[in-house]
């Protein structure tokens, strides 16, 4: 059965918009909670590269070569 168009709003006009405003404020809420995760997970990410280049050699040299010669 579809809804009656001729029925009685159960909320007033600034009931319905004060609890948009609340759900809307709760989906940013959410979503502000997984870009920080993203984000952080991003900058964890970054720096085990960073970590891993500092680790590895350049190209062409070898372990032993970048030690210092005795």
């Amino acid at each position: 059965m579809g809804s009656c168009i001729w029925k009685k709003p159960t909320l007033s006009y600034e009931d319905h918009m004060a609890w948009r405003l609340k759900m809307l404020k709760f989906w940013k809420d959410r979503h502000e909670e997984r870009l920080a995760g993203l984000s952080a997970s991003i900058e964890k990410l970054e720096e085990h590269i960073d970590r891993d280049n500092k680790k590895d050699p350049p190209e062409g040299e070898s372990l032993e070569s970048s030690g210092s010669s005795q």
